[in-house]
């Protein structure tokens, strides 16, 4: 079969519905610093691993991470922030060194990416996060 019919028969898997063009961008990314835990199966289905991540920036379609174990971290996997408390499915759609461009699967919200970026301390975001954006309404 020729090179051009293989191409349009071909089944996509769950990941073809990323954008397929050179810009990517389809909304403004925001720098951050924050600190996430990156989770995915390994060894088949068998275990799960945890690698943990920094985030240089953001937007509502993806975000920019670094990790001294970028190469472990597979095509897709979920993104954790807060003690379990949000996660985030990715799809890795760049790789150079340690650094690993992501878009989300399902859009975030502006409320959600303002309040990534304003993280001050970065180790906050590890740890139980008291917000209302984390299902947290303050002391009764």
């Amino acid at each position: 079969m020729p090179d051009s019919m293989m191409s349009t028969t071909r089944k996509e898997n769950y990941l073809s519905r990323l954008v397929k063009s050179p810009d990517r961008r389809r909304s403004q990314r925001h720098g951050c610093h924050f600190l996430a835990r990156a989770y995915f199966t390994s060894h088949g289905a068998r275990g799960i691993k945890e690698v943990e991540v920094a985030a240089l920036d953001i937007s509502q379609h993806g975000i920019c991470l670094s990790s001294a174990h970028a190469e472990d971290v597979p095509l897709h996997f979920y993104l954790y922030i807060g003690h379990y408390q949000h996660s985030i499915s990715c799809a890795v759609v760049a790789r150079q060194d340690q650094i690993l461009r992501c878009e989300f699967l399902r859009r975030e919200t502006m409320e959600m990416i303002e309040f990534l970026t304003s993280v001050s301390d970065p180790k906050m975001t590890l740890s139980e996060i008291r917000h209302p954006l984390f299902g947290y309404m303050g002391d009764n």
